[in-house]
């Protein structure tokens, strides 16, 4: 097996995505992705925190956590070096992510275009909402639950990525 590691795997789980977030870890390892693992804890029980914490790091922050997926950029808030993979904790990795942790090494940001049906989504407003400098361009649409990227290539990426979703959450 392919075995991937130099990477931090960065999820948020709460109570009822548990089962999720162990299926997650799970995956990653059968699948060779030997990673960090760090899990924002968005509402997990007590028992349920001390069991991810046997396999993971589990952090919290202060604040409101009542619309967790507004929070993925939470990474910036620690001391973040190298290869970020923040990944949904419904999801399962199927196979090994060394390609794309090679890409992210390499200074790309790897995302997963949305379906199909989502192709052509494009709004006006979203110059403005992501702080845009120069004008919006047509492209696929991409799927925010997955997102590989270098801290070294992309140092500003995470805290843009934050104060983007603050917006949204305001």
């Amino acid at each position: 097996m392919n075995s991937v590691s130099g990477v931090t795997f960065y999820t948020i789980s709460n109570e009822p995505y548990f089962l999720g977030t162990v299926a997650l870890l799970n995956s990653l390892r059968k699948t060779g992705n030997d990673g960090r693992l760090v899990v924002l804890d968005a509402g997990l029980s007590r028992s349920q925190r001390a069991r991810l914490e046997q396999h993971a790091t589990v952090v919290t922050l202060s604040g409101d956590v009542t619309r967790p997926w507004l929070l993925k950029a939470y990474p910036r808030f620690f001391d973040v070096r190298g290869v970020v993979v923040i990944i949904d904790s419904d999801m399962i990795v199927t196979g090994s992510l060394r390609r794309v942790i090679d890409f992210a090494a390499r200074g790309k940001i790897c995302v997963f275009p949305d379906d199909f049906s989502q192709s052509a989504r494009w709004f006006k407003e979203w110059e403005k909402g992501f702080g845009l400098d120069t004008s919006l361009r047509r492209q696929p649409y991409v799927n925010a639950g997955f997102i590989a990227l270098s801290t070294q290539h992309w140092p500003g990426f995470l805290s843009h990525f934050w104060e983007v979703s603050a917006r949204r959450a305001s």
